[in-house]
């Protein structure tokens, strides 16, 4: 049929007519042939190789993952051997520890569209190489200060060695306990966590979770500046007890406010507080003053309350005596040309007693208790006062006055006459001048000479009470008879009180100028003080002023006259530091108006006080002490000293700007001087210098006496950190020491008290 058409040509002429007409129609039949034809041929036609993928694996998280091939490649085995598969598709499932695991994927498609695939898994295990002995924590710390910071910057955090497939954290929580304000104690808990080994449940794993307690301690142990009460002495007023009376004991409160307490142990004092006023028994009692500050800290010191049993003797002399001279014929020519009499005090005495029971008595006619008789001679003629001693077995001493009447009556001496008395009583000056550092007397300050002795005094009071006393006795006739005796009892009341019957007062002339003109006795004892001044403004304080004091802070230039460090001393702390500097810097700028609540420092001035640099921080006094005296007193100086007065030499019309005082506090930022401590004060033996050092260094100590005599001077070799020095003070003698510590150009004092 087909063949019998018209002719092929025709039938090809009509099929593409169809085909063209029916285009999309054939499009898809010829599109599902092919989709039936490829299967049929795969399945037809066998794949010609084999693939071959490396095994699985599994690593930690810390193996080498960024070369994937140490672990295996694919190959191609077919008739002609092993062939590389080429590279893989790899698939990373890790998660942020490093942990989960890997795929690495070959497809091989042969001459046939044949394709065939492996895989191969890298499995990469978790963490757990970080454990606690890879934590190093921080250590204990102590603190100084009121207020320090305790940032983890400052105090330490944990440290530790980085490690693979870790996640390491860290967290603190503190717990304040508060012992004092001065005493402070933080426990902080660190927490350090692994996050790689956490429990996915929500809890924590207890190999993936560490904790420390850090111990925090803050104290304030800067010890409080004080002075201890002087030694005391006092008269007994029964012969066995005796009334002190003492100032308390008075504290510079420290930086930080002042926290501090203060005990005695004496048995005998009112209080156990700062006061040891009290009655005390005869004899030296040694009283310990304990100061308590800081964490724990304790400063002592030692007075000795002397009570004296000085309560004299009673004199009871006979009211008058008269008394005949016997006559003497010196050249034998028959006529009395001399007469004397030899007396005893005893023989002026009456009915002495001694309220102590302190016998057996002794009468003199001097303090002198071996002078106890005297001759008189025609000189005394007439009447004469004169004075019996009586002298006790513990050296106590009173007298009464006995008026003698010497006589020539029946010895008729020859120009037996009186010899004319001339009473003589020498008195001395006290006389000096009142300056400021510029040599310029100062008006109307008041000076003040007294005798300390005089200062107070024992009045007796005496209270006497009568009592009628009925009392009866039967006699020999056995009748009772009664009658009534009459007792007196007297009680004494002796009180201390404080008296100004030898309190002078001076005030300076126009150049400066004082004088107390004869009122001091020979060979007594007094007290010159000038008080410190009322509060005066401030002035003469510039740029110059600041300058010094931070050249002198630096090392650069150090003061030339000792009064420098006083007047540079701001905050009146016995240390010159850069908290002067800020003070020095708030004043020129006038944010301040003043330094202290009195401006000015009063000190005695002298050839040797001049040649004291630091040590005049320590041992500066406003009073002067004359002992014994036997001639005038002249030439006494008083020094006035400004705080904040500094240097001479003044910038005139050159004020300091806001650049120069910044650029001068720049310059001294961070400078620190540690605090020497020398203890223990009072010491009996055993003296220790610890100082702590920023470096190694050498330093001095050097030791003086009251008066200014360098007894000791020893030099250290320091090494950085707290550095203990031992000195042995068993020779030295008991007393008041000035010490100077000097490292490199600065220079620290105070005093220690041999006991």
């Amino acid at each position: 049929m087909l063949f019998g058409m018209k002719g092929p040509s025709r039938f090809f002429t009509k099929s593409l007519k169809i085909m063209k007409k029916n285009y999309p129609v054939f499009v898809g039949l010829i599109a599902v042939l092919l989709a039936w034809w490829s299967p049929v041929q795969a399945n037809t036609s066998p794949v010609s190789f084999t693939l071959i993928c490396p095994n699985d694996v599994t690593v930690d998280c810390d193996a080498e993952l960024w070369d994937l091939s140490i672990y295996g490649s694919a190959v191609i085995h077919n008739y002609s051997g092993y062939h590389p598969a080429g590279s893989p598709v790899v698939h990373y499932a890790l998660n942020s520890c490093g942990s989960g695991y890997i795929t690495r994927t070959w497809t091989v498609e042969d001459p046939y569209w044949n394709q065939v695939s492996c895989t191969q898994t890298i499995t990469v295990g978790g963490g757990g190489a970080f454990n606690g002995s890879s934590i190093t924590w921080p250590a204990m710390v102590t603190l100084e200060g009121c207020n320090p910071n305790t940032h983890p910057d400052i105090t330490g955090k944990p440290q530790w060695v980085p490690v693979e497939c870790a996640m390491i954290g860290y967290s603190y929580s503190d717990q304040l306990y508060t012992v004092s304000p001065d005493c402070k104690k933080i426990l902080r808990k660190w927490t350090v966590i692994d996050w790689c080994q956490m429990s996915n449940t929500g809890g924590y794993n207890t190999q993936g979770t560490w904790t420390f307690t850090q111990t925090i301690k803050i104290v304030q142990n800067v010890p409080p500046a004080f002075a201890c009460i002087p030694d005391l002495t006092v008269s007994a007023y029964d012969c066995k007890f005796g009334k002190v009376i003492a100032n308390p004991l008075v504290i510079d409160a420290s930086s930080c406010g002042g926290n501090y307490n203060i005990t005695n142990n004496s048995v005998y004092a009112t209080e156990k507080k700062a006061n040891i006023s009290g009655v005390y028994p005869v004899g030296t009692t040694k009283v310990t003053l304990t100061v308590n500050y800081g964490c724990g800290q304790k400063k002592t010191c030692v007075v000795n309350v002397t009570v004296k049993n000085d309560k004299g003797p009673v004199p009871v002399c006979i009211n008058s005596l008269s008394v005949a001279l016997m006559g003497l014929d010196t050249d034998l020519d028959g006529v009395n040309d001399q007469g004397m009499v030899e007396l005893w005090a005893k023989d002026l005495n009456w009915k002495s007693y001694s309220t102590c029971n302190n016998n057996p008595l002794r009468f003199s006619f001097s303090p002198d208790p071996t002078q106890m008789s005297k001759t008189f001679t025609c000189e005394h003629i007439g009447k004469n006062k004169v004075r019996m001693y009586v002298t006790d077995s513990k050296g106590n001493q009173s007298y009464c006055e006995v008026e003698l009447d010497i006589q020539n009556n029946g010895a008729n001496i020859k120009d037996c006459k009186p010899k004319p008395t001339v009473v003589a009583s020498k008195k001395f000056t006290a006389s000096g001048l009142v300056s400021d550092v510029y040599d310029k007397g100062l008006t109307g300050v008041e000076i003040l000479l007294f005798d300390p002795l005089k200062l107070y005094e024992v009045k007796t009071t005496y209270d006497t009470t009568k009592v009628i006393v009925k009392d009866s006795f039967k006699n020999l006739s056995g009748y009772w008879l009664y009658f009534f005796d009459e007792k007196i009892t007297v009680t004494s009341h002796t009180d201390i009180v404080a008296v100004n019957t030898f309190v002078y007062s001076r005030k300076t002339d126009e150049k400066g100028s004082f004088a107390f003109d004869t009122l001091m006795d020979k060979h007594g004892s007094y007290m010159l003080k000038c008080p410190e001044l009322s509060a005066r403004p401030l002035a003469n304080i510039d740029k110059a002023d600041l300058d010094l004091l931070t050249l002198h802070l630096l090392g650069q230039q150090p003061f030339k006259y000792s009064w420098q460090y006083l007047a540079a001393d701001l905050d009146r702390n016995g240390r010159i530091d850069i908290d002067d500097l800020n003070l020095m810097i708030k004043f020129i700028k006038g944010e301040i108006t003043s330094f202290a609540e009195k401006n000015h420092e009063v000190i005695v001035y002298s050839a040797t006080i001049a040649a004291w640099k630091t040590e005049i921080l320590s041992k500066k006094q406003n009073w002067l002490a004359l002992d014994s005296i036997a001639a005038d007193a002249r030439q006494l100086h008083f020094l006035t000293v400004q705080l904040g007065d500094i240097s001479l030499e003044k910038a005139v019309g050159n004020m300091a700007t806001d650049g120069d005082i910044e650029a001068n506090l720049r310059a001294v930022q961070g400078i620190t001087i540690n605090p020497v401590e020398v203890y223990p004060n009072p010491f009996s033996n055993d003296l220790y210098i610890r100082f702590d050092a920023a470096e190694n260094l050498g330093a001095d100590f050097d030791l003086y006496d009251w008066s200014g005599r360098l007894i000791l001077a020893q030099k250290l070799e320091l090494t950085k950190g707290i550095n203990e020095v031992h000195l042995d003070g068993g020779t030295m003698t008991p007393g008041l020491y000035h010490y100077q510590f000097t490292t490199g150009d600065k220079r620290q004092g105070g005093s220690v008290v041999r006991q």
